[in-house]
């Protein structure tokens, strides 16, 4: 019988712990720390949060805890897998995916004695370090890499730098523990290669240990996936929408597997997962249209996986609404994959903000050129969609900063009194207590 959670949701468990993430936030409003230098605000920030954590982690160490890090995918597979191991038993994980340096002990200290299983997704900012300060307060059984993209890059310097870091996470797992390592990703695999701990692959290479032997899509429901995991071919309808998607939830299955749940039973709860906000969740719009929305992070890799899966999917009209990539520059080089995917993918482009120019240059020339619209504001970008019909399928896909997810809540008669063009805010719009004004001064980064 499947044993209740603690709350309605894993993430809502978090709730309770919700004042020591914010503690790190307000550590660094202080005047005496605000006049240190970065490592050392950083280092009394981290013990403002740290005790609680490690106290409480040590309380509950019976809970087995799973540590999820990666550059693409690790909030979906995150939820991928609380879905399957709350099916099973009481499970806590990230509230509002807080994943960085508040959130993650905030997690930690929510964990309760009587919590079989917590899923703890990690991110990484800018300072060396970090995973395995994470790390150690989590002392997870399994971990889950799920691959390394080119975020961060600039603060680390390469890619190679970011994959050391997040290593860490599979380092703290000790000779019992489980590493689950994307297996299309030569890079996350080599960050795999001689730690102490059992690792297994997961994804679409043919050495996978949890193979993604065909993924089709049937839409609007999801994904029609078969998963071989040793000799037995497991099918289920994943509520993924997006074929590259599908090595995530192999992803989920096999660190699963590792928590002692049957991968039969896992794969079969999978398919009551819900996509989270912002990362490929399928929404109704206006007049029977729908939206795509990934509007949470943007990469250049990720706006093109984004692009193609708009193609993939059956529409009479797909329009893309794209808006900037996060740590880049703004040029035409910078966003030609992304263009060059655009032809056969949507029959409407409106970009918003900086990604305008380079792709009104690149586009040049080309069928879409007389059907792309360039504009600055959210507003404009609503303007622009006025003529949504039943069939369109629009894409919103862009920077986190920019919160392209206002433009859904405008069509949608919500009260958006927030009109700046970029702000320091995380959290997605309907958690913002300024959506209906706008944010302070000190967090708008464009208006």
């Amino acid at each position: 019988m499947t044993q209740q959670t603690n709350a309605a949701r894993p993430s809502e468990r978090a709730k309770r712990s919700a004042p020591l993430a914010m503690l790190y936030t307000i550590g660094a409003r202080f005047p005496v720390v605000a006049r240190l230098p970065r490592p050392l605000q950083f280092l009394i920030r981290r013990s403002l949060v740290e005790i609680p954590a490690r106290l409480n982690r040590a309380r509950c160490s019976r809970t087995t805890v799973v540590g999820v890090t990666g550059s693409m995918g690790k909030t979906t597979t995150t939820h991928l897998l609380t879905t399957i191991l709350a099916a099973t038993g009481s499970t806590v994980t990230n509230r509002r995916d807080d994943n960085g340096l508040g959130g993650v002990p905030a997690t930690i200290r929510a964990i309760r004695l009587s919590d079989r299983f917590a899923v703890v997704e990690a991110g990484i900012f800018d300072q060396p370090g970090e995973m395995r300060w994470m790390a150690g307060l989590m002392r997870p059984e399994v971990a889950i890499l799920t691959g390394i993209g080119e975020d961060h890059s600039s603060a680390y310097g390469s890619r190679e730098r970011v994959a050391l870091e997040k290593r860490a996470l599979l380092e703290r797992l000790g000779r019992d523990g489980t590493a689950v390592v994307n297996s299309d990703d030569e890079l996350a695999r080599r960050m795999a290669r001689g730690i102490s701990c059992r690792v297994v692959l997961a994804g679409s290479s043919p050495d996978a240990d949890v193979r993604v032997v065909s993924a089709k899509l049937a839409w609007p429901d999801g994904l029609d996936l078969q998963l071989a995991i040793r000799e037995q071919l497991l099918q289920a309808r994943v509520p993924l929408h997006a074929t590259h998607l599908a090595p995530l939830a192999a992803l989920a299955v096999a660190a699963a597997e590792a928590c002692g749940i049957p991968a039969p039973r896992a794969v079969e709860a999978i398919t009551t997962f819900e996509p989270p906000h912002g990362r490929m969740n399928l929404v109704d719009g206006p007049n029977g249209s729908r939206f795509l929305m990934d509007d949470y992070k943007s990469r250049i890799a990720n706006a093109v996986l984004a692009v193609r899966a708009l193609g993939e999917a059956p529409a009479q009209r797909r329009i893309a609404v794209l808006g900037e990539a996060q740590e880049c520059i703004h040029t035409a080089a910078t966003y030609a994959p992304v263009a060059a995917a655009l032809p056969a993918c949507a029959d409407i482009l409106i970009s918003v903000g900086r990604s305008g120019p380079p792709f009104t240059e690149l586009l040049r020339g080309t069928p879409l050129a007389g059907c792309h619209t360039s504009v600055d504001t959210v507003d404009a970008a609503v303007s622009a969609l006025a003529d949504l019909r039943e069939g369109d399928l629009v894409l919103v896909h862009g920077a986190t900063r920019q919160h392209l997810k206002r433009i859904k809540l405008i069509l949608d008669g919500i009260d958006v009194g927030c009109r700046v063009r970029r702000c320091t805010f995380p959290q997605p719009c309907p958690d913002c207590r300024f959506l209906s004004s706008e944010p302070p001064a000190r967090n708008i980064e464009a208006r």
